[in-house]
């Protein structure tokens, strides 16, 4: 990484551009593998005021604001341009929703959440993902008395995946944020469980664990 940063002091964005650009890529990637995550997330941005159709940058530089710093403001406006750019691009608009939830716009959150898995083209571990974070956001806008009839959904599209089937999808944005929300905590270690379930291997560890978790859920 220090080779990369002395590059930069030559290869500047007024002079060099395509190689200033370059070389903060390449310093982002480097400082993922060390997990120096503000490091990563800098230099990704750098990238894309230059590149703005960068799918990779944009990609990682979300998932290290969201994931890794819990920075949900940042991943919200990072998303939000993304997005304006790119509307059809359903992998980044539901990771602009779950930005959305981690700033505190439950009822946004929630519209879009209807909306967005409504869309038939939508991969299975965000359709999964997303009625998770359906159910996240019922319990922050009080609405318990929802959860069991989401709970069930949830259920029931699992069972129609095959048995292989297991969902991508990295809670530990999401998590950090129950965690120090005060709305949640009547339901923070019920939904630390839900989060955990989410992770099952297959089709049938994740059924029976949603069974256990929807028998352990009481509005």
């Amino acid at each position: 990484m220090t080779a990369f940063r002395a590059a930069l002091t030559v290869r500047t964005r007024e002079h060099l551009p395509e190689g200033w650009a370059q070389t903060h890529n390449n310093l982002a990637k480097a400082a993922f593998l060390l997990e120096d995550w503000p490091s990563a997330a800098e230099s990704y941005r750098n990238v894309l005021t230059l590149y703005p159709d960068y799918s990779e940058a944009y990609q990682t530089a979300n998932a290290v604001y969201h994931e890794k710093l819990f920075a949900y403001t940042s991943a919200f406006e990072l998303s939000k341009q993304w997005v304006e750019r790119y509307p059809t691009d359903l992998s980044a608009q539901a990771n602009f929703v779950e930005a959305y939830l981690t700033t505190g716009r439950y009822a946004d959150a929630d519209g879009r959440l209807g909306e967005l898995l409504k869309k038939p083209d939508l991969d299975l571990s965000s359709a999964v993902g997303l009625r998770v974070l359906e159910i996240v956001t019922a319990l922050a806008l009080k609405k318990a008395n929802a959860v069991p009839q989401k709970l069930q959904e949830l259920w029931a599209f699992v069972s129609g995946q095959p048995e292989s089937f297991h969902a991508d999808w990295s809670f530990d944005g999401t998590t950090h944020y129950v965690q120090k929300e005060q709305v949640f905590a009547p339901y923070r270690a019920w939904l630390m469980e839900l989060f955990a379930v989410v992770k099952a291997n297959d089709r049938a560890a994740l059924l029976a664990a949603l069974d256990r978790v929807q028998a352990g859920f009481t509005p």
